[in-house]
């Protein structure tokens, strides 16, 4: 409640206080009265205040001070009033016989004290806000630099440690694979190597999503035709059997570096790996406008599940998901170059996934 009547108020107390002195002003001259010392002397003491608390209520609706310490300004400057009425009132009582004088008291009473309360508790509080941001930046920093600690832990682990161990256990495996002779032994062998190249995959992965958090390398024009048209080819590689076809204009370039193809790969991939067709396939087109470039990725699928649809704008909320971190590195990529990524259409027919892209000139020649 206080956050809304408090610049109105002040605004209006302000004003009024102004206008009273004008028409007493304009009163003693229109009846050709003579300006007394003591008007003159409560008019230039008593305006400035009133005009401080015009520009207090304009500066609150505007943001001075978070709405939170708005109770606290508004106990100062009551205080401030309740002072200087309380003991002007008792000077304008004891030293003035007529009511006009006293009015006159009790008005630049008003304003002097609100005024002076305003001003105290406006700039304490505007103050103290000031200080509280400023900590809470201080923290978010040193927060920000421990994450990014710890991010370069984790990849070092993963690189090093974990990774290591993956080949290890994988080359172990080979050998072991080359001499056995029983074939039960040799299909736990099979499982053993599988899952390894399974357990490498994601340390890929995971690493490619710390990389993708960390500071932002050095962006440049990058040309989606020749990129998407390269993604297409090493998933023919991989997959012989997929069938793909591309319709994209000439002239579609975004910001991008190193890390730009592994959207449309992953995309592509899960595309694949995720399609029971006996002819499974991937379609990609674009749109263009003045500022973004959107490619198209349409597959011929079973669709997303629907107990995955609602993870699939924050994937790391369910690591059960049959995405797995696919998405995620989309989505995290996407945001490095200022797009998006949206699942536009899903079904039995097939799956259609939106990449959207700022738009940028060509690279030159």
């Amino acid at each position: 409640m206080i956050r809304r009547w408090l610049p109105l108020a002040l605004l209006t107390v302000g004003t009024l206080l102004v206008g009273s002195v004008l028409l007493e002003l304009l009163l003693r001259l229109s009846e050709s009265a003579a300006l007394s010392e003591s008007f003159v002397a409560g008019a230039i003491t008593s305006v400035p205040f009133a005009l401080a608390l015009v520009a207090g209520g304009y500066s609150l609706t505007r943001g001075a001070v978070p709405a939170d310490y708005f109770s606290h300004i508004a106990v100062g400057t009551l205080a401030g009033i309740a002072f200087f009425l309380v003991f002007f009132g008792v000077i304008a009582v004891a030293l003035f016989e007529t009511w006009i004088e006293q009015v006159g008291v009790l008005r630049w009473a008003l304003a002097v004290g609100a005024g002076n309360g305003f001003l105290i508790s406006f700039l304490y509080t505007r103050g103290v806000s000031h200080d509280v941001a400023l900590e809470r930046t201080t923290v978010k920093a040193e927060e920000a630099r421990r994450q990014q600690q710890l991010l370069e832990y984790l990849n070092a682990l993963l690189r090093h440690e974990v990774l290591n161990t993956a080949t290890a256990i994988k080359a172990h495996a080979d050998l072991a694979d080359e001499t056995a002779d029983d074939e039960s032994v040799r299909e736990r062998i099979s499982v053993i190597k599988r899952q390894t190249d399974g357990l490498t995959e994601v340390i890929d992965d995971v690493q490619l999503l710390l990389t993708a958090t960390e500071q932002q390398t050095e962006l440049e024009p990058i040309d989606l035709d020749v990129l998407v048209r390269e993604e297409l080819r090493r998933l023919r590689e991989k997959h012989p059997g997929v069938e793909t076809d591309t319709e994209l204009p000439e002239g579609l370039s975004v910001q991008g570096d190193d890390l730009l193809g592994r959207i449309f790969s992953n995309l592509f991939e899960n595309a694949v790996e995720h399609n029971d067709s006996d002819h499974p396939r991937v379609s990609v087109t674009a749109s263009r406008s003045e500022e973004t470039i959107a490619i198209h990725i349409e597959d011929n699928g079973p669709g997303f599940p629907a107990d995955d649809l609602d993870t699939l704008s924050e994937p790391l909320e369910d690591m059960n998901a049959s995405h797995g971190l696919g998405l995620t590195i989309v989505s995290r990529l996407a945001e490095r170059y200022g797009g998006t990524i949206e699942l536009t259409r899903t079904g039995p027919d097939g799956s259609v996934v939106t990449v959207e892209l700022p738009r940028v000139e060509p690279p030159s020649q």
